[in-house]
Formats: structure tokens, sequence, C-alpha cells
């Protein structure tokens, strides 16, 4: 199924992107290649539900793999296929609002869960969506077919308005699904760091590690970083101390911040 086939190519694409491994990247494009035979996101989430269910957590990961590979190979047509699944998944979307949280709320499946209950119609699991809307702000820079960057920021705002509220002690936290009809939530309760990060990303701030390509190697760093004059100049903290992963840990650099820092040229000649 296209899903179950997605997360793997995802996964072994930002294992490439950001090591530079070309087993992983060969294996990557490889399964891109294979997922063209498929017409509808379904099957990523087998845990519970049937495997050819309709599925945004599969949109999401559809489009994450083929943005993945257009980056790394430069092939067009990974791009266009990057765009097809992006649109599988508005479907799941709410674009209107019959009660106050409702616009942008995103239903998981078409379908249910072990073919009874509970029906996922109605009754959206926001969690899904905001892998589906970050994926989107990985497409925007390339594509502008449609406004994914005001989809992501929707599915973001209607997120937040799900999280439990303040005089609640599971304050900010993330419901598993939240009732449109009764507008409540329902449990088990998630740790809101997806929604933290889309924030941050849709914002244009540093949500994940910052990856480089120099001298035909990949760096990995956790603080904004440039490439400046051949040189990879990192923004951090002064005084901090952290590591920077040069080609999936063949070296690993140890740096004490002195609020600007470049990079030693060793190891990245």
């Amino acid at each position: 199924a296209s899903g179950h086939c997605a997360l793997y190519a995802k996964q072994l694409l930002e294992y490439a992107y950001e090591t530079g491994d070309q087993d992983a990247l060969q294996a990557g494009v490889r399964t891109l290649e294979y997922m063209k035979r498929f017409r509808t996101p379904r099957g990523a989430q087998v845990w519970e539900l049937s495997l050819h269910t309709p599925d945004i957590l599969a949109s999401a990961h559809l489009v994450a793999a083929y943005v993945r590979g257009y980056e790394l190979t430069g092939n067009k047509e990974y791009l266009e296929l990057a765009r097809k699944w992006a649109i599988t998944g508005i479907p799941f979307v709410y674009l209107w609002a019959e009660h106050p949280v409702m616009l942008y709320a995103t239903i998981p499946v078409y379908g249910a869960t072990n073919w009874v209950a509970p029906n996922w119609m109605g009754l959206p699991v926001q969690w899904c969506g905001l892998v589906y809307a970050y994926a989107l702000t990985m497409l925007a820079p390339y594509d502008s077919t449609l406004d994914w960057h005001r989809l992501a920021c929707g599915i973001l705002i209607s997120g937040e308005q799900q999280q439990v509220p303040a005089d609640d002690p599971k304050a900010g936290t993330l419901p598993d699904s939240f009732a449109l009809a009764t507008q409540t939530r329902n449990g088990p309760f998630i740790n809101p760091c997806a929604l933290y990060i889309l924030r941050r990303k849709l914002s244009g701030e540093i949500e994940r590690p910052q990856v480089l390509a120099v001298n035909g190697h990949r760096v990995v760093v956790p603080f904004p970083a440039e490439v400046r004059d051949g040189r990879v100049v990192i923004h951090a903290k002064p005084g901090l101390r952290y590591q920077v992963v040069i080609d999936g840990g063949k070296s690993i650099v140890e740096i004490e911040s002195a609020g600007e820092d470049v990079l030693p040229t060793a190891g990245l000649e």
C-alpha cells in the first residue's frame, strides 16, 4: 500500500539527506519508483485500520518522501508526484465550519477502526493532520499550485484550538481525537511537540537540526548555520557545548560556542 511503502521511503531518504549515504539514497529512490503504481493514499495506520482505508497520514508520508527525493536527485517528476499526493490530503481537511472548532480540523481516514468503530467521520485526529501539514511546508518552497503554507497554517491553528485548556491538569496537550458535534476532547492526550515544531517552521524559525552540504560532505548542526566562503558558520549561545555530526557520524566535532563558531576544516576537505 502507498502509505506503508512511503513511510520507509521517507525514512531512507531522510537518512540519505542527513548522512550522504548512497545505499540509503538508492534504496529510497527504488521505493519512489515502485510507488508510482499507486493512486490512493492508504495503509499508513495498519495497527488499527484495514490496509485499504484512505488515510491522510499516507498522503503526508508520500509528500515528504517525494519532496526529499526531488531535493536529493533533482528529478522533477518527483516534485510533480509530491504535488499530486499533497492534493490527495485535502479531502481529509474540513474547509467549512459548523462548530467553533472545526475549520481545518483533519479526519485521519475514510473508514473505521477494526471495521466497526469508531467511524472517524466527524472525529478529527489532528496529529495526523499535523504530519500532513509539515509535509506541505516541505513542498511549499518548490510549488505554488495551491497556497500550501496557508493550508498548513490552518491545520496548525485548528490543532492549537483543540489543545486542552489552561485550567486542566493536562493543559496544553493535544487530544488523540476531537468530537466535532459535542466539541469534546478524547484521550489519550499527546505531547504537543508537533504543534510547537510546526509553529516554528511556519514562522521561519529553526525547528530541527540543520543539514548542510559542504565539499561533498553532509554536516548536521543543532543551531542555525550557513556556508560562508566555503566554511560552515554556526550561530549558537556563547558558552554552550554541542556536537556537529559529519557524514552520519564518521566524524563528530565537539564545540564550545563563542556565539559565532567556524567549523574546523579538518574532515571537510
